[in-house]
């Protein structure tokens, strides 16, 4: 209760079995001692960073002990190992490491916050972050579903616009469509003057990939409709008139490479292969089959059953030695429309 390590009459029982045994505890040198702490702590470290930071609390308490072991074996042979040291060494390497691994999690979510933040809703960005699997940046082969859109008659339109009431409709069209395309879980690769290209699978990969490249183009369909109304009320009075905003919508399924493309001074996240240059051409055929939204048969089959189709017909398109089987599409059976997409 005095705060001493011994009563008097054990202090003097060792004093006597001291002398009468002819030795002393010996502490261990200095540099010795320093080595152990080193040791301890590179020990400590390898640890702790191969464990969870979870199981690393379980693992230092276990390094602990093992110290404890050793110095009281350390003792019995009459060496002395202090245990503060390796006992604070532990305990700074767990801390060390948790911090480390905090801040390099946290610069890691920013960088893909920033990479994918332009490309997908922030519910995908996060969806891809708390899976913990990050994309293959250096390319992977994946199964995907592309979109290509365009404005029909677009040169037409610019060339009888203002600079600014051109820069003007393309951002308020492509807001108005890029609100079902994130909220469908998809990317926004890029837009190319009056295009814009789609990926659903990548970063996130979805089962439904398919169902819901359908999906947004029918909603797509429907803001066409609804923004050449906003064309007319708004660009009504140019001599001679606009001709009628409309779009083509191309859409394919199949593999291709994702990945960060580019230069060391300019990547760019995206895919390529036959998959993105067959939905392009498909955007181009809507032209050809006097149709808004061209799907392949490989996009019908990748969806399911429940998806209505129009005009058909066996096509070649630019670039392609093999025809492609090329479907108008026009909706879903109500089953398919209830189901809808999740993130």
């Amino acid at each position: 209760f005095g705060g001493a390590l011994m009563s008097g009459a054990e202090l003097h029982a060792n004093i006597v079995e001291t002398l009468l045994a002819g030795r002393a505890p010996i502490s261990i040198p200095g540099w010795l001692h320093f080595i152990c702490v080193i040791l301890i702590s590179l020990v400590a470290t390898l640890l702790f960073f191969r464990t969870h930071p979870l199981k690393g609390v379980i693992v230092g308490i276990v390094l602990c002990a093992a110290i404890l072991v050793l110095s009281f074996a350390l003792f019995i042979e009459g060496l002395v190992l202090p245990v503060v040291e390796p006992f604070m060494a532990t305990v700074f390497c767990y801390l060390g490491v948790l911090g480390f691994r905090l801040t390099s999690e946290e610069r890691e979510r920013n960088r893909l916050r920033k990479m994918f933040g332009q490309y997908v809703s922030d519910e995908v960005v996060e969806k891809l972050l708390s899976t913990g699997k990050r994309p293959d940046l250096g390319g992977e082969t994946i199964e995907i579903t592309v979109l290509f859109s365009d404005i029909r008659n677009f040169t037409t339109i610019s060339e009888r616009l203002k600079p600014s009431e051109v820069v003007e409709m393309l951002n308020i069209y492509f807001s108005r469509i890029s609100e079902p395309i994130l909220s469908e879980g998809g990317t926004i690769n890029k837009f190319i003057g009056d295009a814009i290209m789609v990926i659903w699978g990548a970063p996130i990969s979805y089962e439904d990939h398919a169902c819901r490249a359908l999906r947004t183009a029918l909603i797509m369909s429907g803001i066409a409709d609804d923004f050449r109304r906003w064309m007319k009320k708004r660009f009504g009075d140019k001599e001679p008139p606009l001709p009628e905003f409309n779009i083509g919508i191309g859409i394919h399924s199949g593999k291709a490479v994702i990945g960060n493309i580019g230069s060391p001074k300019r990547m760019e996240f995206t895919a390529i292969g036959d998959t993105v240059n067959t939905a392009s051409r498909l955007e181009g055929v809507t032209k050809e089959l006097g149709v808004r939204i061209a799907v392949s048969a490989e996009t019908i089959s990748a969806a399911g059953a429940g998806v209505k189709t129009g005009k058909h017909q066996n096509i070649g398109v630019k670039g392609r030695m093999e025809k492609v089987d090329v479907f108008e599409f026009v909706g879903f059976e109500e089953s398919m429309v209830e189901k809808g997409g999740n993130l």
